[in-house]
């Protein structure tokens, strides 16, 4: 009879598969999605953390510049014509700032261009500028 070699359920028992866990096929693509996902994860983690440190220096780069800027305008007098190059030290690293002062067409007018590049030998240094400041004085700013 029918009754007897199937279950209530109309499965019969020897076909009838027991939970007991996951097979090994779902564990197999339950771990290759998982390390996908933390392939992906540890990537975008070192990214981050690359942008975070171009960032910085951008950062200090822009200061030491803004701070260079103003020291030249502060002093009251036109800077030399010319470039000049030299050493800073901020934030527990080596800079190089460049400066270059060219005269305009009007004898009132000098630009003013700042360059910030980490010193090449320093960790992280490859001689690349970080950051660019440029500004006109007037001789009309000047204190006589």
């Amino acid at each position: 009879m029918m009754g007897k070699r199937f279950s209530e359920r109309g499965i019969c028992p020897r076909f009838r598969r027991k939970s007991r866990g996951f097979t090994l096929l779902e564990v197999m693509v339950a771990m290759s999605v998982f390390a996908v996902m933390a392939a992906a994860m540890t990537t975008a983690t070192q990214r981050n953390s690359q942008y975070a440190g171009r960032l910085e220096e951008k950062s200090i780069g822009h200061w030491i510049a803004m701070n260079k800027m103003a020291e030249l305008q502060g002093k009251g007098k036109w800077p030399k014509l010319g470039s000049k190059t030299e050493d800073v030290e901020m934030a527990r690293r080596e800079w190089l700032v460049t400066t270059l002062v060219e005269a305009r067409e009007s004898d009132n007018f000098r630009l003013i261009q700042v360059d910030v590049s980490l010193k090449t030998g320093h960790i992280g240094g490859d001689g690349r500028r970080v950051s660019r400041l440029k500004s006109l004085m007037t001789n009309m700013e000047l204190k006589e």
